[in-house]
């Protein structure tokens, strides 16, 4: 009388193995895929936010604050503008691979990434400006307004010089019966 003998055999084994294996390589391109992309669908989100925290850091202890970009860090820095001292760091915000801030504007002017600058008072007002980000052709924009309130625009950033009325200019009015 003979054995029977359970279990599988090598094949077996090694068909199913080669199974998981092909299945997971095709799984690992979309798990790295969703992480990068909710790291700049985070970043865009927390682009308003570090504005707003750098307002009310303004508002909130009676001094200015600034927001500027370290092109060597690759981060967006809120901090306490000090007076023959060093600036005082409030928070910052990395700025994702894959994203690239690609226009800088403050005061109604644009500005290289080194010199941007926007400042924020104790008011609450701010210089105005804003920067213009592009990951993969989509390009988003936080801009900030006069009065220090910061929103995201899908798009490029809008032209600061539009804003600004020249105030006192006189304009022709001309009527027609």
């Amino acid at each position: 009388m003979a054995k029977s003998r359970r279990g599988f055999t090598l094949i077996e084994v090694s068909v199913v193995i080669t199974i998981i294996v092909v299945l997971a390589a095709l799984v690992t391109p979309n798990l790295s895929n969703m992480l990068a992309s909710r790291q700049v669908r985070t970043f865009v989100n927390a682009l308003p936010d570090i504005a707003g925290q750098t307002r009310d850091a303004a508002r909130n202890q009676g001094v200015t604050t600034k927001l500027t970009y370290d092109d060597s860090a690759h981060q967006l820095i809120a901090s306490i503008e000090r007076v023959n001292q060093d600036d005082e760091t409030i928070t910052s915000l990395a700025v994702p691979n894959p994203v690239q801030i690609q226009a800088f504007q403050a005061d109604g002017q644009q500005k290289s990434a080194g010199d941007w600058t926007l400042h924020f008072y104790s008011d609450g007002h701010s210089d105005g400006g804003g920067v213009e980000t592009n990951d993969a052709g989509m390009l988003r924009s936080l801009v900030v307004d006069r009065n220090g309130v910061a929103t995201l625009v899908r798009g490029p950033l809008p032209d600061a010089t539009e804003e600004r009325w020249p105030a006192g200019d006189y304009e022709h009015r001309t009527t027609t019966n």
